[in-house]
Parts: C-alpha cells; structure tokens; sequence
C-alpha cells in the first residue's frame, strides 16, 4: 500500500529533469555493501558510534557485569583497521546501563580542534532497595586512552531529580554549533524522557564547557514545556546541531496524536537561554498516519527524518517512510522517480537510524526477513542512495542470527566529507538488552 503522495507532484516534476541521467537500479544489488560481520564483543549491547572529521572511527556499548555494567570506548584510525581502547569501566554507582549516544564534533568551524567525544547515557542505580534512574554526559579524548572516566550529571526540571526507572529511556546526544560575530564554539545537547507528574515530559541540556558540566534541563514538551505545554505521552526524542542555519533542532513523539513534532530554534539564543524552541512541523496524517520514532540526519542545511509509521502487522513489524526538507522550506515525503517508498515491502521491527554525508544517504533498521516459523526472522537490513532517494539499492548486511524477542537497534555513520577515505559502517547487536554479539560491518 502506498502512502498518499498527491502533495508531492509538484516536487517529483521538479526533478523528472534529472530522470535521465539516474542509472534504473534494482533494489537488489550485489555491489551494496555486505561485508563479512567484525565482532566487537560477544557479551555486549547497546551500540553507537560516529565518524570525526579525520575518519577516525569511534565505537561505544555495554558490558552487563554480575552487579555493574561496563562501558567500552574504542576508536580506530583505518577503515578495517585495529582498535584502540580508550575506556572501559564502570560508571560510579551505576547497576544498569539502559541507553547511550555518540556525538563528536565536526562539520563547523572550531569544533575538531579538541578530539572530544561525547556519549548520553541513560542508567540506572539502587537506592534504599529500590531503583532510580540516571541521565548524563560521558566524555573523553578519542585519540588517547582515559585515566578515569569523566561524566556530568543531567538533572531534570520541572520535578524530582530523580525517578524509578521509566518506559522508554531513550536519549539523543548531539553537537550544537555556537557560530556567530563573536563565536566559533559549540555546546552539547543531551536530549531526553523523563516522567513529570502524571505526565511524559521532553527535556533538553546543554554542556557548554565541552562535557564538564551541563546546566539544568529545559522542558521542551510537557508541563510548562517550550513548545507543548500540556499533560501529555511524549518519548523518543532526538536532537541535532545544523551549522548551515546556525540552529538547535529536536523531534519527538506526541504518542496522544500518533505524530512527530519537529521543533527548532536559533543556536546561541537558545543556549544563553533567550529563546524559546517552537514547533516548526509535525508529520502528516497520511493513510493510517502514526508516526512515530522518528531518528533525524542533516547535511549542509538539510534534514532527514526516517520513521515507523501505521499499526504493527502480525508480526510486530511497522512500515517506514523518510522525510526531507529543512526548517525553512518545509518537510516532504522521499519517493522514488515512480512515486514507490523506499522501504517497499520492508517491516522493521525497532526504530530506523539514518547518516547523510555529501550526496550520499544510508539508513538501516532491524526488519522481519522470514516469517515462515513460529517466530521471525530478524536482520538488519541497509538502504544505501543519494539524499534524495535515487540511485536506490538494499541489502541485508547482518550475517548471524539477531533475536526477534528482544530486538535490538541497527546503527549507520558515515565518515564526513573531506576525511582521508570514504566509509560507512553499519551497527547492530544479538539483543536490544541482553548480552551478545555486538558487530559493526564495515
């Protein structure tokens, strides 16, 4: 079933002129990437990892131990090239270690300078015999190894400091361009869920000496929000720094109205707090609509949002569709030259992640490949073409078996325009929470 894609007309004419010189691809080609699956560790899970501006390659995930998880950090300097560990150990008092996020700074002036990495993390700790959960701002050279680990707590606003562990502990860590008359600096954004009452709530901080503190948290959605000021269900959020347009940019599910909203605002003033985030769009309610965890990607002013959307089949797989645009000029739904999806006939069965560079996109997402037995089959399957959704091929790049009952999250980066090679890698897990095989195919 294809979306409704009447709105679009206008803009598929735009670029009929292009037609003839897009080579027709099939979606199935063997030139796509698949190489063999490096396993990064056997008893792990929850991974991300990003690509500096040099091509150094920057991997983090989880060691579940008997009464505290690890967190490894490694980087390489080649593609396919041997790692170097930075970091692994135990984060303080942390007994689980629920999410993470990678961000390094790059794509603006005066941010590469310092080889900094930065990670998000959502955790959580005992507490007079119960549970609380935690949020914070691990960070660290990705070039030499770390004597210890420094790591900045996050408090929310709005409420306690701290909750029991809550659905959906999902954060977004980015970099956020401080470019002005005076200004070629950044900060870092953490962006995350945290419980308000009787309500969700969508907070944002900011570090603004590089990882050593961040200041407390903005709600962006819920009670007293920036945006949204209203009782509510919100969750998955995801925050990026456009260096293009100088702005903060965060997308998050309102789960009451099954869409996502898309709010921005000018990066500085933000940050010094003399601005306000607003809403600048929110996805369409096309064909069944229900929009929801949506992941973002830019590129020189332009932004990709790639999402599940509808109700989930029988076997808990959702379709996907992929937006693009910018704040200023609007958002549209990405089709081929014949008004097809991308994701023709494809269900994913966790969020899609995408990684734009240039001319080039890649997203992948964990999907159902069999559904011949009592269970599913799960792998992760890449979608690789130009940011405009031409040129299409797709491929399963996952070589083992991926578990269906605890699904975990695929991964895309690609290396930044200007590093000493091009590469891209993809990312995934046996598990979503429990460990096993942690790979990169790169």
């Amino acid at each position: 079933m294809h979306r409704n894609r009447s709105s679009l007309g206008s803009w598929l004419r735009l670029r009929l002129w292009l037609a003839p010189f897009v080579a027709a691809v099939t979606m199935e080609v063997a030139a796509a990437q698949n190489d063999p699956d490096e396993v990064l560790a056997t008893g792990g899970h929850t991974l991300d990892f990003a690509y500096s501006n040099d091509g150094t390659e920057v991997a983090a995930f989880v060691v579940p131990g008997a009464t505290q998880d690890e967190i490894v950090v490694q980087s390489r300097t080649t593609q396919g090239g041997a790692w170097t560990q930075l970091y692994r150990g135990k984060l303080g008092l942390l007994n689980r270690i629920v999410d993470l996020s990678v961000a390094l700074a790059d794509d603006f002036p005066g941010s590469a300078g310092d080889d900094m990495v930065f990670l998000g993390v959502h955790g959580v700790w005992r507490s007079g015999g119960g549970e609380l959960g935690f949020t914070g701002l691990l960070s660290g050279s990705y070039r030499n190894a770390w004597p210890a680990a420094t790591c900045a707590e996050i408090l929310p606003e709005g409420g306690a400091s701290y909750a029991r562990p809550w659905p959906g502990m999902k954060l977004s860590c980015a970099i956020v361009p401080l470019i002005g008359a005076r200004s070629t600096d950044y900060a870092v954004a953490v962006a995350f869920k945290f419980p308000l009452f009787t309500s969700d709530s969508i907070q944002l901080a900011y570090s603004r000496d590089h990882g050593r503190s961040v200041e407390r948290s903005r709600i962006v959605a819920g009670p007293l929000g920036e945006c949204i000021d209203a009782v509510g269900r919100f969750g998955w959020p995801c925050v990026i720094g456009d260096s293009t347009n100088r702005e903060v940019v965060v997308s998050f599910d309102q789960e009451d109205l099954g869409q996502i909203v898309l709010a921005n605002a000018e990066a500085i003033a933000h940050v010094d707090g003399s601005t306000r985030l607003a809403i600048n769009w929110v996805t369409p309610d096309q064909n069944g609509g229900r929009e929801h965890r949506g992941t973002l990607g830019r590129f020189d002013g332009e932004i990709n949002l790639v999402c599940l959307f509808g109700d989930a089949n029988s076997n808990q797989g959702y379709r996907m569709t992929w937006f693009y645009g910018s704040t200023l000029a609007g958002f549209r739904e990405v089709f081929d030259f014949n008004g097809i999806s991308m994701f023709q006939g494809d269900r994913a069965v966790t969020p899609p992640d995408i990684d734009i560079r240039g001319s080039d996109a890649r997203i992948a997402a964990l999907c159902i490949t069999d559904t011949g037995g009592k269970t599913p089959g799960v792998g992760v399957i890449a979608w690789e073409s130009s940011r405009l959704g031409e040129e299409r091929l797709r491929v399963q790049v996952s070589d083992g078996a991926l578990s269906f009952a605890d699904p975990p999250r695929a991964k895309v980066a690609i290396a930044p325009r200007g590093s000493p090679y091009r590469a891209y890698s993809y990312g995934f897990c046996a598990y979503g929470s429990q460990p096993g095989k942690v790979c990169i195919d790169p």
